[in-house]
């Protein structure tokens, strides 16, 4: 409610703020209220936001980066793909029992993920006993992250793919097919570290090659349909931001034109039905024998 004042008092846009600097609860039934949890921002940032009126990653960057590289060097079982899962926007599942109380960095995949719950890189909700899920809490966090695997020495190819990010997008406004078919072949094979052969792989793809490039331009909404065989995601611009919305749509072990042809006959994804403007169709096929990626684009005008 406060931050929603503030935002309404300077003209600032209260769902933007949500989306960068919400994230973190606090359990309040003991203190009387009606709702089971209320929502902790950042004020630091909150503040600076509306100063500024510019939303951006505002946290005191004091050895953030160092720290994350030296978790994530350490934290082996698993750490990657949790990581990967998370900037995909899922959640992780994490036991908080063995926690040691101590900050120095071990190879256990919990520990690290209690130390980054603790730093505030993440935030938990309780399931059941000392149990819980750990998600990357908001926008401003998720840059963090960005900036730490992008420079990290020993996540080479997730530092790869953010780096080619920017390239990849810039390809995809273009209507360079072959070189988005090429980018996300590249991508698929450096990224697909939990099963390469799975739709779950190419979201994961789409999400982790086009996450630096898209983080500050487009609102990103995933669906992953029922069924074997296709992952859907849609680019939507910010608000203010003069850029062609973008509709994703993977086909596995199919042709390509099934994947566009099946975009045609949804007539688009429920988060365009108020959209006006330019609207870019993407469809990449991924055949498992020859590991090879085709791509078609397509613009289109809605409205």
């Amino acid at each position: 409610d406060e931050v929603r004042s503030l935002c309404e008092k300077h003209g600032n846009d209260y769902e933007e703020m949500r989306r960068w600097y919400d994230g973190y609860e606090l359990s309040c039934t003991a203190m009387g209220s009606d709702s089971t949890v209320i929502s902790i921002y950042n004020p630091n940032s909150v503040s600076r936001a509306i100063m500024r009126n510019y939303y951006n990653n505002y946290w005191v960057n004091t050895e953030t980066f160092e720290a994350l590289e030296t978790y994530f060097r350490t934290g082996t079982n698993g750490l990657e793909d949790d990581i990967v899962r998370m900037l995909a926007g899922e959640k992780v599942p994490v036991n908080t029992s063995g926690f040691s109380g101590s900050f120095s960095a071990t190879g256990d995949r919990n520990e690290v993920l209690v130390l980054l719950i603790h730093l505030g890189y993440l935030t938990f909700e309780r399931t059941e006993n000392s149990r819980g899920l750990a998600r990357i809490p908001n926008l401003e966090v998720a840059t963090a992250f960005d900036d730490s695997l992008s420079k990290s020495r020993d996540y080479g190819e997730l530092r790869r793919a953010f780096t080619n990010s920017l390239n990849l997008l810039e390809a995809i406004v273009a209507g360079d097919e072959e070189k988005v078919a090429k980018g996300l072949e590249e991508a698929h094979y450096g990224t697909a570290i939990i099963d390469y052969n799975s739709e779950a792989a190419l979201k994961y793809t789409i999400i982790i090659s086009l996450f630096s490039a898209a983080l500050d331009v487009y609102d990103t909404f995933l669906e992953l349909p029922a069924g074997k065989g296709f992952a859907d995601v849609v680019y939507l611009p910010k608000r203010g931001r003069n850029r062609p919305a973008i509709l994703m749509e993977l086909k596995y072990d199919r042709n390509v034109s099934a994947a566009i042809d099946q975009i045609r006959e949804r007539k688009y994804a429920k988060a365009l039905e108020s959209y006006r403007g330019d609207l870019i169709l993407c469809a990449v096929s991924y055949d498992r024998d020859t590991k090879r990626h085709e791509c078609v684009l397509e613009r289109v005008t809605l409205g």
